[in-house]
Order: C-alpha cells, then structure tokens, then sequence
C-alpha cells in the first residue's frame, strides 16, 4: 500500500478497522496450477482440469464465512 496513503492524516487512524471491514477470499493451490506450463494454470483448455483448493472467505469479525478444501 501507498505510505503517502497509509499514513496520511485523514486516514492513519482507521486504516486497520477499515481493511478489517473488506471481505477477502483466499484461494490456495500447488504453484504449477496457478502459473505452470504445458496444460498447467489457470488458464487451461478441454475439460476434466479440476485443480485442488482450499478456500476461505474472510468477512467481518463477528460474521461468519467458511473455508474448503476440494481435492482433485
């Protein structure tokens, strides 16, 4: 993030409560299934190319989100 941004007066006190506030979705895979070569990332083409994940949704601290594991 910008420190010019970060620690500006108008927002240097609520930054922490205020990225606590944006919901995140973490998506966790082998390197190679997001970047890889030859058929490998995301970018794949033809079908049955499912890739394990684990995935977790971060809200709110009082509000639930959940987290997944899909294996391949």
């Amino acid at each position: 993030m910008d420190p010019e941004i970060v620690n500006a007066p108008n927002y240097r006190d609520s930054m922490v409560e205020s990225l606590k506030a944006i919901p995140s979705l973490s998506l966790v895979m082998a390197r190679d299934d997001w970047f890889g070569e030859n058929g490998r990332g995301i970018y794949i083409q033809g079908q049955n190319n499912e890739r394990a994940v684990s995935a977790e949704l971060l809200l709110a601290e009082a509000a639930p989100g959940f987290r997944s594991t899909a294996p391949s």
